[in-house]
């Protein structure tokens, strides 16, 4: 199922993709680390055993789930000057309060795993109260999976 969901999300970012931009599939660990795998390196993610598997055409690794605070996706212009990177928003959780910074005022909607609609605003900073489970939050044509414990 997890791997489905993910699938499901690469191929929709893969679809945005326009012009001379690079799409990333970022990891962001709890320690504030950021991993981030091209989407043309076709990068599959797998779980088992506790942890996050993530192959791609370049490399391989492992993390353990525990560690990971979320995944989210990242689109980045180039020119012929430098590279431009798009405000992103970001999501934080504390306890069963989901905050999205939103800089870009996109819709930001979160779904529960069986595709009911737990809640929907647009506004530069969206706060939910969530019960204990997974969930998918959308911003704009973006979708990262969280889990509240």
């Amino acid at each position: 199922m997890n791997r489905f969901l993910l699938s499901i999300m690469l191929l929709a970012a893969a679809g945005i993709c326009r012009g001379e931009t690079v799409q990333k599939l970022v990891l962001h660990s709890l320690d504030g680390t950021e991993i981030e795998y091209l989407l043309d390196n076709e990068p599959v993610v797998t779980f088992e055993a506790g942890n996050a598997k993530i192959t791609d055409t370049a490399s391989s690794a492992t993390f353990p789930l525990d560690g990971i605070g979320y995944w989210d996706f990242r689109t980045e212009a180039t020119n012929a000057v430098e590279a431009v990177e798009q405000e992103t928003a970001r999501i934080s959780i504390e306890g069963s309060t989901v905050t999205v910074t939103n800089p870009n005022n996109a819709t930001v909607t979160v779904y529960a795993i069986n595709g009911t609609a737990a809640g929907s605003q647009r506004a530069e900073t969206c706060t939910f109260e969530l019960a204990p489970g997974l969930y998918i939050v959308a911003i704009g044509q973006s979708a990262h999976k969280i889990l509240i414990r």
